[in-house]
């Protein structure tokens, strides 16, 4: 018999050990990421347990946003971090997709998305959904015990860039309280393409709820003493995750990032990682999913499943949604009405 419950405080270090435990247990469904979430989106969390026998045999974080008593359900909200259930049996399983399924169903839910986690094998369950949207998960195996192997996992351009980076006097250390200073770089990159920033707090929140050095690392590459590229990377159990990458734009041409991984990724072989993942990419970022796959990463497609309750939600525009529920996945900007050509 699968029960039901929502997890307490008083077992945060259970839930993690299981989450490491298991196939598929990334930093995103940690207690310590949770919290780092609760700070920056300001949203309300209900992370439930399915146990059996008394033992966690399943595990399934949610979020909720609000907006004027309507909600928002993500597992998980920002930036597209994974969710879904991890479970060690299929009854397991089954009981926290009802769950999210009858939490989805519920008049006040807007509209709810799940986040698939592209590193469960076999064939794991789907919730009911309306429409779905596709990212491809990037990740490279990382060598078992040497650095020196991952010039044989990268392309001969890659290689050629962290040598030519070398060359010009690029030189990376870890510097993990630099975090101002990435964000400065970080917020003039998004603006440059148009995207949406992580904001400056994120940045000073991050050491409270996690620690520097153990569970994430600042990787900044200087040239003559200049910040000039800088790179974000969380760890958790024997995963690397490629978090926020920068460059500063006038010195591309030193190819400072192509050191930098290098150099990160040589460090999370030492950490014990066996996996970078380099997190989701777009179908239409083409550009992006050739960067990704010079440094030796392999495709593991997974989708979002969306269910809407709502259906004037895509009377709404991007900016609307994003202004009421900021950093909550709601609908694919596509299937907005205000994206349809005109007749």
């Amino acid at each position: 018999m699968i029960e039901l419950e929502t997890l307490r405080p008083a077992e945060d270090s259970a839930w993690d050990a299981f989450v490491r435990e298991g196939e598929g247990g990334l930093i995103y469904y940690s207690t310590r990421y949770r919290e780092l979430l609760l700070d920056e989106l300001d949203c309300e969390a209900e992370y439930l347990i399915a146990r059996e026998g008394g033992e966690i045999h399943g595990v399934l974080p949610l979020m909720w946003s609000e907006n004027s008593g309507t909600w928002v359900l993500n597992s998980l909200p920002y930036y597209g971090s994974h969710g879904a259930p991890l479970a060690k049996s299929r009854e397991a399983e089954q009981a926290l997709i009802e769950a999210w399924d009858e939490r989805a169903a519920d008049s006040r839910t807007l509209a709810a998305t799940m986040v698939a986690n592209p590193f469960r094998a076999g064939d794991p369950l789907e919730p009911r959904h309306d429409l779905t949207d596709a990212r491809i998960g990037q990740v490279t195996r990382l060598p078992a015990t040497e650095p020196d192997e991952l010039m044989a996992l990268y392309s001969k351009n890659g290689r050629r860039n962290v040598r030519q980076a070398e060359r010009r006097g690029v030189e990376v250390r870890s510097e993990p309280h630099r975090l101002h200073e990435l964000w400065r770089l970080h917020a003039e990159n998004m603006r440059a393409i148009g995207g949406q920033a992580k904001s400056e707090e994120f940045f000073t929140r991050l050491p409270r709820h996690l620690d520097p050095g153990r569970e994430y690392d600042l990787w900044v590459a200087r040239k003559e003493g200049k910040m000039i590229a800088g790179l974000l990377v969380s760890y958790f159990h024997d995963v690397a995750e490629y978090w926020t990458p920068t460059v500063d734009a006038d010195h591309r041409v030193d190819q400072p990032m192509a050191v930098t991984l290098y150099r990160a990724m040589s460090n999370a072989v030492r950490r014990g990682c066996r996996l970078w993942n380099w997190g989701g990419t777009w179908t239409s970022q083409g550009g992006v999913y050739r960067f990704k796959r010079k440094w030796g990463a392999e495709d593991r497609p997974y989708r979002y499943f969306i269910r809407i309750n709502d259906r004037s939600v895509l009377d709404a525009t991007p900016e609307e949604l994003l202004e009421r529920f900021p950093h909550f996945y709601v609908v694919p900007f596509s299937a907005l009405r205000s994206a349809a050509p005109a007749r």
